[in-house]
């Protein structure tokens, strides 16, 4: 005896998801081609990163843990603790104008990895702490690899300044 036989509605929702199936794949096959290529090519499209002001060269070194970021008169000491991407970290960044401790500044952080194509991941102020420093304790970014960290400054007398950092964050 046949399954068809013995169950006969078996049979019949067989038959009707073969026969959706089959129409399926006549739309897919006949569907206008020019839509079809359309839709791939934006989604093979590279997404566009959002336009940021260049960073000015800069001389950078490396102490104790912390960038140490020149660019002309202005030194910012980036640093950040524990420098994991599955723990939230502290940014801090201290900063001077000419060797004088830069107070009263607007600061803003911004993190992207752009391996991964992410300009501007994330983005937040960072208020003042203690005179010329500025911190922040920033969410999980849960990414492990290469992060810029780029940091604008627009101190209230002076020209503003945009200073970038590359950072490997560790598990």
């Amino acid at each position: 005896m046949t399954l068809a036989r013995s169950h006969p509605r078996i049979s019949i929702a067989a038959a009707a998801a073969a026969l959706v199936l089959a129409g399926l794949a006549l739309l897919a096959t006949t569907g206008s081609s020019a839509s079809r290529g359309a839709l791939l090519g934006a989604l093979e499209r590279p997404a566009e990163p959002a336009a940021m002001p260049a960073p000015a060269p800069a001389r950078a070194t490396l102490h104790d843990g912390r960038a140490i970021i020149r660019v002309g008169v202005y030194t910012a000491t980036l640093q950040l603790t524990p420098n994991f991407a599955s723990a939230r970290n502290r940014v801090s960044v201290a900063l001077s104008l000419g060797g004088r401790p830069l107070s009263g500044a607007a600061v803003t952080v911004t993190f992207g990895m752009p391996a991964m194509g992410m300009s501007d991941a994330y983005a937040s102020s960072l208020p003042a702490h203690g005179g010329s420093t500025y911190a922040t304790t920033e969410p999980v970014l849960g990414m492990p690899g290469v992060w810029v960290l780029h940091v604008h400054v627009v101190p209230g007398h002076a020209a503003p300044v945009d200073v970038a950092a590359r950072d490997l964050l560790i598990h």
